[in-house]
């Protein structure tokens, strides 16, 4: 499929929001290899997993919005953000962040942050 026929007065503003969507995401992953900084948790540190649910979360440029700002905070290792589920799993160093560090990432892009579950059996 050519470019033409995704910008063309035919296509729909669905569509388009999709595709939009589609390369928001890839721009914030960035090339695959990159590394973030708090890729990964030192031995030395114990560490934790949490679930939290998020309300005001619509479209996949909102999902990676959380996933980014998340990520941004040091001590975070991983972080999965379910648009489907409204829902941001995050593992993380306890000595360096907290869960309600976590929740306040998310509160201040606008989202709602529920109450975190914390521990290996979060959903």
């Amino acid at each position: 499929m050519t470019v033409e026929r995704l910008t063309g007065p035919r296509v729909r503003p669905r569509a388009m929001a999709a595709l939009a969507a589609a390369i928001a995401l890839v721009r914030l992953a960035g090339p695959a290899g990159w590394s973030t900084a708090a890729e990964s948790i030192p031995a030395t540190s114990s560490a934790g997993t949490v679930a939290i649910p998020i309300e005001g979360m619509t479209c996949a440029s909102c999902a990676a919005q959380v996933k980014k700002a998340l990520r941004a905070l040091d001590g975070v290792a991983d972080v999965e953000v379910s648009l489907e589920h409204r829902i941001a799993r995050v593992r993380y160093a306890a000595d360096k962040v907290k869960p309600e560090d976590l929740v306040g990432a998310i509160n201040r892009l606008g989202y709602k942050a529920g109450p975190p579950t914390v521990g290996d059996d979060a959903p």
